[in-house]
């Protein structure tokens, strides 16, 4: 019987870590975007992939902006007045950079 309890309290215990781990987890990751504009960065994207495929098979460019896009985004995101600034020349900079170490 003893043992049932150790048993039912150390999964609770792990339930509990688990879900505070998310939460933690969401909390970072939605107070991190919370500039970011879900539209220009699609838009910003759509842009660097029509600017890639002209030189890379589409494929590549579709795998080497899921890997970068993200973090060139948040790179070229500045905080302003009225909300965010975004950077277009940054983000596009930081992607070619990228993009010339890239190797698929």
């Amino acid at each position: 019987m003893e043992k049932q309890v150790k048993s039912k309290i150390t999964a609770a215990a792990l339930v509990l870590l688990i879900l505070l781990g998310a939460g933690i987890w969401s909390y970072l990751e939605f107070s991190a975007d919370v500039l970011v504009s879900r539209d220009t960065s699609m838009d910003f994207a759509a842009e660097f992939e029509k600017r890639c495929q002209g030189n890379f098979e589409p494929e590549y460019c579709l795998k080497f902006a899921g890997m970068h896009h993200s973090s060139c985004f948040r790179a070229a995101t500045r905080p302003g007045e009225d909300g965010a600034v975004y950077d277009e020349d940054a983000f596009f900079k930081c992607m070619d950079d990228a993009l010339k170490t890239y190797e698929p």
